[in-house]
């Protein structure tokens, strides 16, 4: 079996950094069933990337070096999207 991955959209990455941001809020039992409200500034973040340019992988460790801190995510992104243009994307092995 092979499951293939294809690059991220905008959406995937807004959802991506609200997932490692997320907002911190009281929820009822029937707003817990909703899903996770976007960050503030996931789509801030997104459209800084180019879509179908970076795979969910290269964006969650971009993230993860910036886990604490999503507004130095929000302004170091340009900077990833820079070296990403140095470097192909392979997404087989």
């Amino acid at each position: 079996m092979r499951v293939e991955f294809g690059l991220c959209t905008h959406d995937q990455i807004a959802r991506l950094f609200s997932h490692f941001y997320p907002i911190r809020v009281h929820k009822t039992s029937i707003e817990a069933s909703q899903p996770a409200p976007l960050h503030p500034l996931a789509w801030n973040f997104s459209l800084k990337i180019p879509p179908n340019s970076v795979s969910s992988a290269q964006i969650q460790g971009f993230l993860l070096m910036h886990k604490d801190d999503s507004e130095g995510a929000l302004h170091d992104v340009a900077h990833f999207v820079e070296e990403l243009s140095h470097k192909p994307v392979s997404l087989t092995q």
